[in-house]
């Protein structure tokens, strides 16, 4: 994965588990955070305004994070569908190990939630724009 896009979440003292590892659920907050920062500052919009819902989730744990770890999330789009995206992660300490690597897939939905409605043009170009894509990502 080329990542477009870095975000650093904070190592929280909630998050550590009795054995002093950040617990496997904090993994999906931080992918959480930085989504929520990707479409910030590359969508332009706050996402708990858009109608989007994560229907996928996947995280491989390849080391554990401490609680004086400090850590950066690389993210991607790798794909665009009429109503779907797709985002990759890897997830590093500060020194680039990779602690784990995940991918989410996003849809946007209709107001009642029951059908899916296609990504906004302005979406598909900031992407493209910020991916270094050179295709309109057609849907």
């Amino acid at each position: 994965m080329n990542a477009s896009y870095t975000f650093e979440p904070s190592v929280r003292l909630r998050d550590i588990d009795r054995n002093g590892h950040v617990n496997h659920p904090v993994y999906a907050e931080y992918l959480g955070e930085t989504r929520a920062a990707y479409y910030r500052d590359v969508i332009g919009a706050d996402m708990s305004t858009l109608d989007t819902v994560v229907v996928h989730i996947s995280i491989d744990f390849v080391e554990p994070v401490e609680y004086a770890d400090s850590i950066r999330v690389d993210t991607a789009v790798t794909e665009i569908g009429t109503s779907s995206l797709t985002m990759e992660y890897d997830v590093r300490r500060a020194d680039g190990t990779t602690v784990a690597t995940a991918t989410t897939v996003q849809v946007r939905y209709g107001g009642s939630g029951d059908e899916s409605r296609p990504i906004p043009d302005a979406w598909r170009r900031a992407i493209r724009d910020r991916e270094g894509w050179t295709d309109y990502c057609e849907p």
